[in-house]
Protein backbone atom coordinates (compact mmCIF):
# COMPACT_ATOMS: atom_id res chain seq x y z
CA UNK A 1 0.00 0.00 0.00
CA UNK A 2 1.45 3.39 -0.74
CA UNK A 3 1.34 6.72 1.27
CA UNK A 4 -1.65 8.59 0.96
CA UNK A 5 0.02 11.61 2.11
CA UNK A 6 3.04 12.43 0.77
CA UNK A 7 4.97 11.35 -2.62
CA UNK A 8 7.94 8.80 -1.23
CA UNK A 9 8.50 7.70 -4.74
CA UNK A 10 10.39 10.42 -6.43
CA UNK A 11 14.00 9.91 -6.16
CA UNK A 12 16.41 12.53 -4.10
CA UNK A 13 17.13 15.47 -6.82
CA UNK A 14 18.98 17.63 -4.04
CA UNK A 15 20.56 16.93 -1.35
CA UNK A 16 17.99 16.11 1.34
CA UNK A 17 17.57 19.03 3.78
CA UNK A 18 19.91 21.40 1.98
CA UNK A 19 16.80 24.19 1.98
CA UNK A 20 15.17 23.48 5.54
CA UNK A 21 12.93 20.63 3.88
CA UNK A 22 11.55 18.23 6.23
CA UNK A 23 9.97 14.98 6.13
CA UNK A 24 6.45 14.33 7.29
CA UNK A 25 6.56 13.81 11.05
CA UNK A 26 9.96 15.10 11.48
CA UNK A 27 10.77 17.29 13.95
CA UNK A 28 11.74 20.66 13.27
CA UNK A 29 13.09 22.68 16.01
CA UNK A 30 14.64 22.37 19.12
CA UNK A 31 11.62 24.15 21.23
CA UNK A 32 10.12 22.45 24.29
CA UNK A 33 8.18 19.63 22.74
CA UNK A 34 5.56 17.85 24.83
CA UNK A 35 5.20 14.24 22.99
CA UNK A 36 3.15 10.85 24.50
CA UNK A 37 3.44 7.22 23.38
CA UNK A 38 0.31 5.43 21.95
CA UNK A 39 -0.75 2.26 20.60
CA UNK A 40 -1.75 2.09 16.91
CA UNK A 41 -4.79 -0.08 15.27
CA UNK A 42 -3.81 -2.43 13.02
CA UNK A 43 -7.04 -1.71 10.62
CA UNK A 44 -6.45 1.58 10.84
CA UNK A 45 -2.56 2.31 9.90
CA UNK A 46 -1.29 6.10 10.74
CA UNK A 47 1.23 7.67 8.97
CA UNK A 48 4.29 10.10 10.09
CA UNK A 49 3.20 13.79 9.73
CA UNK A 50 -0.58 12.46 10.30
CA UNK A 51 -3.29 14.38 12.28
CA UNK A 52 -4.74 11.87 14.13
CA UNK A 53 -7.65 11.44 16.86
CA UNK A 54 -7.77 8.93 20.14
CA UNK A 55 -9.53 5.78 19.07
CA UNK A 56 -13.19 5.69 20.41
CA UNK A 57 -13.29 3.73 23.39
CA UNK A 58 -9.96 3.17 23.60
CA UNK A 59 -8.07 6.41 25.03
CA UNK A 60 -4.99 4.22 24.59
CA UNK A 61 -4.86 4.26 20.36
CA UNK A 62 -4.73 6.71 18.04
CA UNK A 63 -6.45 6.46 14.44
CA UNK A 64 -6.40 8.93 11.36
CA UNK A 65 -9.39 11.03 11.18
CA UNK A 66 -12.62 9.99 9.36
CA UNK A 67 -15.30 12.14 7.66
CA UNK A 68 -17.23 14.79 9.56
CA UNK A 69 -14.71 14.68 12.43
CA UNK A 70 -14.46 18.11 14.18
CA UNK A 71 -11.58 20.36 15.78
CA UNK A 72 -12.36 18.79 18.82
CA UNK A 73 -11.17 15.31 17.81
CA UNK A 74 -8.26 15.80 16.94
CA UNK A 75 -5.67 15.09 19.50
CA UNK A 76 -1.90 15.61 17.73
CA UNK A 77 0.66 14.53 14.94
CA UNK A 78 2.42 11.41 14.90
CA UNK A 79 6.33 12.02 15.28
CA UNK A 80 8.90 9.96 12.95
CA UNK A 81 11.74 8.94 15.33
CA UNK A 82 15.46 9.85 14.27
CA UNK A 83 16.19 6.44 13.14
CA UNK A 84 13.75 6.47 10.19
CA UNK A 85 15.24 9.25 8.47
CA UNK A 86 19.24 8.92 8.94
CA UNK A 87 19.09 7.35 5.61
CA UNK A 88 17.96 10.28 3.91
CA UNK A 89 21.53 12.21 4.23
CA UNK A 90 22.87 9.86 1.76
CA UNK A 91 20.73 10.04 -0.91
CA UNK A 92 18.57 6.61 -0.52
CA UNK A 93 15.65 6.48 -3.40
CA UNK A 94 12.74 7.95 -1.62
CA UNK A 95 10.85 4.65 -1.77
CA UNK A 96 13.05 3.11 0.62
CA UNK A 97 11.71 5.55 3.32
CA UNK A 98 9.26 4.04 6.24
CA UNK A 99 5.71 6.26 5.73
CA UNK A 100 4.07 4.88 8.63
CA UNK A 101 3.89 3.00 11.83
CA UNK A 102 4.07 -1.50 11.73
CA UNK A 103 0.70 -2.87 12.62
CA UNK A 104 -0.47 -2.94 16.36
CA UNK A 105 2.66 -1.22 17.38
CA UNK A 106 3.44 1.95 19.31
CA UNK A 107 3.76 5.98 18.57
CA UNK A 108 4.67 9.08 19.51
CA UNK A 109 2.22 11.62 18.98
CA UNK A 110 3.09 15.41 19.28
CA UNK A 111 1.08 18.15 21.25
CA UNK A 112 3.58 20.52 21.29
CA UNK A 113 6.08 21.50 19.98
CA UNK A 114 7.39 22.11 16.03
CA UNK A 115 7.21 19.39 13.37
CA UNK A 116 6.55 18.94 9.64
CA UNK A 117 3.68 17.53 7.88
CA UNK A 118 2.83 17.32 4.18
CA UNK A 119 0.13 19.87 2.85
CA UNK A 120 -2.03 18.52 0.22
CA UNK A 121 -3.41 21.67 -1.29
CA UNK A 122 -2.92 25.65 -0.75
CA UNK A 123 0.47 27.44 -0.20
CA UNK A 124 1.48 27.41 3.70
CA UNK A 125 1.71 31.26 4.60
CA UNK A 126 3.90 31.89 8.15
CA UNK A 127 1.38 32.54 11.16
CA UNK A 128 -2.04 31.59 9.37
CA UNK A 129 -3.76 28.44 10.51
CA UNK A 130 -4.40 24.80 9.08
CA UNK A 131 -6.83 23.23 7.58
CA UNK A 132 -7.65 19.89 7.84
CA UNK A 133 -10.32 18.45 5.40
CA UNK A 134 -13.19 16.25 6.76
CA UNK A 135 -15.02 15.60 3.31
CA UNK A 136 -14.77 14.86 0.01
CA UNK A 137 -13.79 17.40 -2.97
CA UNK A 138 -15.91 16.86 -5.91
CA UNK A 139 -13.32 18.50 -8.25
CA UNK A 140 -9.66 17.19 -6.36
CA UNK A 141 -10.83 14.46 -5.55
CA UNK A 142 -7.81 13.18 -4.91
CA UNK A 143 -7.60 14.92 -1.75
CA UNK A 144 -7.32 12.85 1.57
CA UNK A 145 -9.60 12.70 4.78
CA UNK A 146 -7.09 14.04 7.59
CA UNK A 147 -5.25 16.00 4.95
CA UNK A 148 -3.53 19.24 6.30
CA UNK A 149 -4.59 22.09 3.70
CA UNK A 150 -3.54 25.98 3.57
CA UNK A 151 -6.30 28.75 2.11
CA UNK A 152 -9.65 29.25 3.05
CA UNK A 153 -12.32 26.78 4.73
CA UNK A 154 -15.59 25.24 3.24
CA UNK A 155 -18.21 24.32 4.72
CA UNK A 156 -18.45 20.73 5.27
CA UNK A 157 -14.87 20.08 3.63
CA UNK A 158 -12.57 21.81 5.86
CA UNK A 159 -12.17 22.98 9.54
CA UNK A 160 -9.65 25.16 10.81
CA UNK A 161 -7.84 23.94 14.12
CA UNK A 162 -7.37 26.20 17.08
CA UNK A 163 -3.70 25.36 18.02
CA UNK A 164 -2.16 24.37 14.70
CA UNK A 165 -0.60 27.33 12.82
CA UNK A 166 1.86 27.40 9.97
CA UNK A 167 5.62 28.23 10.88
CA UNK A 168 7.04 27.87 6.87
CA UNK A 169 5.96 28.16 3.34
CA UNK A 170 6.36 25.27 1.36
CA UNK A 171 9.57 22.84 0.99
CA UNK A 172 10.00 19.77 -1.46
CA UNK A 173 12.77 17.50 1.07
CA UNK A 174 11.96 14.72 -2.15
CA UNK A 175 12.58 17.05 -5.28
CA UNK A 176 12.49 20.70 -6.43
CA UNK A 177 9.20 21.11 -7.02
CA UNK A 178 5.28 20.65 -6.05
CA UNK A 179 4.40 17.09 -7.14
CA UNK A 180 1.05 15.52 -6.72
CA UNK A 181 0.91 11.90 -7.64
CA UNK A 182 -3.22 11.05 -6.92
CA UNK A 183 -3.17 8.19 -4.52
CA UNK A 184 0.36 8.73 -3.50
CA UNK A 185 0.38 11.87 -1.93
CA UNK A 186 2.06 15.02 -2.54
CA UNK A 187 5.78 16.76 -2.37
CA UNK A 188 5.67 19.47 -0.09
CA UNK A 189 6.01 20.04 3.77
CA UNK A 190 5.88 22.82 5.99
CA UNK A 191 6.70 23.13 9.62
CA UNK A 192 3.36 23.45 12.05
CA UNK A 193 3.43 24.74 15.41
CA UNK A 194 1.60 22.49 17.36
CA UNK A 195 -0.13 23.22 20.90
CA UNK A 196 -2.76 20.91 21.71
CA UNK A 197 -1.87 21.21 25.61
CA UNK A 198 -3.28 24.57 26.52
Amino acid sequence: MASKLFNYGSHLSQVFNQTGAYLPGQLADTDFRFVETFGTDPANMVEYGEVVKLKSGSPTIVVPLEAADTASDIYGIVVRTFNQISGATYGINGSQFVYETGAGGQVSVMRKGIIAVPVQYGTPAIGTTLLVRIGANSTYTHLPIGGVEAGTAVDDETITVTGLRFRSGPAFPMQSTAVINVGNGVGQTAKVAIDFTL
